[in-house]
């Protein structure tokens, strides 16, 4: 069995991908390290890439023959409070 991890280079991703190993399961793990961390990959085969790219992603698939996905990879909020103000609050989101 292969299993794909987006956002495997983050801190959940990056667990899951090392329990998902030490149980006999083949990984690939796909992260654009926007917020992510190379190092954080012990195991597994990682692939440098967006998840959210149609055709870098159909050719992983054709690839790599994938049995089953983990999404991990998300954006990140950065919830801050408008200076000067405490009702109101600005969200930004950041592609992680």
């Amino acid at each position: 069995m292969k299993v794909l991890i987006t956002g495997g280079a983050g801190y959940i991703g990056s667990h899951c991908n090392r329990y998902f190993n030490e149980q006999g399961i083949e990984t690939v793990v796909v992260d654009d390290l926007s917020d992510g961390h190379e190092e954080s990959i012990v195991a597994g085969k990682f692939i440098k890439g967006d998840f959210g790219d149609e055709k870098f992603m159909k050719e992983l698939f054709q690839k790599e023959k994938i049995n089953a996905v983990v999404h991990f990879a998300a954006l990140r909020l950065f919830l801050t409070l408008l200076p000067g103000r405490k009702d109101i609050m600005i969200i930004t989101c950041q592609r992680c």
